[in-house]
């Protein structure tokens, strides 16, 4: 911590030449083998390339001509595409991120009510949303690793679009409980997938033109924010017409991601091809600093506060006699809240603070959630207001963070951990935990509890990596 990063602890002076002669070594072979391929790369370029894939180590000089070549052979392949703009312009990624919440907004948050309407119970409501997180642990991993394999971000994200467009509409096969997990585990192998593959191209094409992630972000945000309360006027009469919805909301999508140049189907693959989709990997496989664990944790805490108070919004709100209305009204709140941090959140977060922050947002979320435990509609809007301070500066500080630590060829993996874990095990626990919980002792003591066992998590954590870099 202290402002440094970490890979920049105890390097020490000679390593720091040892650097330095390194990269103007690499910087020579690059130009050398651009100019027998006949490449016709600039120098900056090529210096840019190697350095944004990580090519340069601080151990050593014994570069080879060999390490080029890889590098060099996919960036040829490529160069058709990088002279007519390798890199998505801002205003296609920003518009990709804003339908995809704008779609999510169409359904996500009348979900649960449509649940309730049809007498689910809060413990199946808890085991229907975890149908989604046994598949972002399951099968959302797999999808991501395909994509890293072979190099084509764009084709299988538009793919997974197109999969959760036409699983979205088996809601209307029926509304008994069977018909409610097909669907719903039908809908998961694709939807699951769709946000870390945007996330990943996002990331890497706000880093290409110098932004950062939260300018495309907020895209999303506010046509969220915009889309929630129409919606919710439209849903509070017609609630079946959610899923058709949904599922345009996915094409239009679909069709945006196609719009993206060439080279995201052309993106740097991992050198160990030869590995099976199912090998167990380390984290070292995939980031180059272990300090990766802490950023994970934070985000488990705050997914297992969010996703139960999430989750649960609607029981609670039918509960104290709203409806889809109100829900709407909330939902729009929460988004709103996100568009101040959005904006200002590159002037305050820097590499050297954002586990800081990503910690104090994580028990701030905690408090998000006791304060909804009172169950009254103004405490419900004061919580809502907690949204960009707490589930936005993790998304962002997290997001931005593996990718910044990620290898090379690893990004859609990278970006696919965070949602495993948020996603994945967090939302399990707090789906299924919750219900049963809210069944067992009442919605206002689940909340309260929940809300407790995330703030304490949240500085037993922050303590333990005190405690760590104090003894580093």
């Amino acid at each position: 911590m202290r402002g440094k990063p970490s890979c920049a602890r105890g390097v020490n002076a000679t390593v720091h030449c040892s650097e330095l002669l390194r990269r103007s070594h690499m910087l020579i072979l690059l130009r050398k083998y651009s100019a027998k391929r006949n490449c016709g790369l600039p120098a900056e370029y090529l210096l840019w390339y190697a350095q944004s894939n990580k090519c340069f180590g601080i151990y050593g000089t014994d570069i080879c001509e060999d390490e080029i070549k890889p590098i060099m052979r996919s960036q040829t392949t490529d160069m058709e595409s990088t002279s007519q703009g390798r890199t998505p312009s801002f205003w296609l990624l920003l518009s990709i991120n804003a339908c995809y919440y704008m779609t999510t907004a169409l359904y996500g948050p009348f979900l649960v009510v449509y649940y309730e309407q049809h007498g689910v119970s809060s413990t199946l409501i808890g085991i229907l949303s975890t149908i989604g997180c046994l598949a972002m642990i399951l099968v959302q991993p797999l999808w991501s690793k395909l994509s890293d394999r072979c190099g084509r971000a764009r084709t299988f994200a538009a793919l997974m679009a197109l999969g959760s467009a036409a699983t979205l509409q088996f809601y209307y096969l029926g509304t008994g409980i069977a018909a409610f997990i097909f669907a719903a585990a039908a809908l998961a192998i694709f939807q699951s997938s769709v946000a870390p593959m945007i996330d990943a191209i996002c990331v890497r094409g706000a880093a290409a033109q110098g932004r950062n992630f939260a300018s495309i972000r907020i895209g999303g945000t506010i046509g969220y924010s915009l889309v929630v309360l129409v919606a919710a006027l439209i849903m509070n009469r017609h609630p079946f017409w959610q899923f058709a919805f949904g599922g345009v909301g996915y094409l239009i999508l679909s069709g945006l991601i196609l719009l993206l140049p060439s080279g995201e189907d052309h993106q740097p693959v991992p050198r160990n091809k030869k590995k099976s989709l199912f090998t167990r990997l380390s984290l070292r496989e995939i980031f180059d600093t272990d300090e990766v664990i802490y950023v994970l944790i934070f985000a488990f805490l705050m997914q297992l506060g969010n996703s139960f108070a999430m989750s649960f919004l609607g029981v609670f709100v039918v509960q104290i006699g709203g409806g889809n209305l109100q829900m709407g009204m909330l939902n729009f709140i929460s988004a709103l809240a996100e568009i101040p941090v959005l904006l200002s959140i590159r002037r305050f977060m820097r590499p050297g603070n954002a586990l800081r922050f990503i910690g104090t947002a994580a028990a701030l979320l905690g408090l998000k959630v006791v304060i909804m435990s009172t169950g009254t509609m103004p405490a419900m809007v004061i919580a809502m207001l907690f949204q960009g301070i707490t589930y936005m500066v993790i998304h962002i500080g997290a997001a931005t963070y593996v990718s910044a630590h990620a290898l090379p060829g690893r990004a859609s993996e990278a970006q696919g951990l965070i949602y495993l874990v948020q996603g994945g095990f967090a939302s399990i626990i707090g789906n299924v935990c919750g219900g049963i919980l809210i069944d067992a002792a009442g919605i206002h003591t689940a909340y309260l509890l929940t809300g407790s066992i995330v703030l304490l998590g949240a500085a037993l954590t922050a303590s333990t990596m005190k405690l760590r870099y104090r003894s580093a």
